[in-house]
């Protein structure tokens, strides 16, 4: 149930991201944040070291637009 909440949250400010045009990715020590809080939420084990590295690029370049695809491992995608 959590996991279904955080990913609702993320999803709706990802939304919210692209409704104000929101684009500008973070620093990166946000981006570690935001990748760690990922892999943190992600138990099934899906976030390998490159979907990490992926994680980080897609959060500094993209910031609230980065995409998470639902595919194991995880990719993020900038819709850039």
């Amino acid at each position: 149930m959590i996991r279904q909440v955080v990913r609702f949250a993320a999803w709706m400010m990802v939304a919210a991201g692209g409704a104000l045009g929101c684009g500008s990715g973070v620093s990166a020590g946000e981006a570690k944040v935001r990748c760690d809080q990922e892999k943190i939420n992600n138990a099934s084990g899906c976030i390998t070291e490159a979907a990490y590295q992926q994680c980080l690029s897609c959060e500094e370049e993209c910031g609230d637009q980065c995409a998470r695809a639902e595919s194991c491992p995880i990719q993020f995608i900038c819709p850039k």
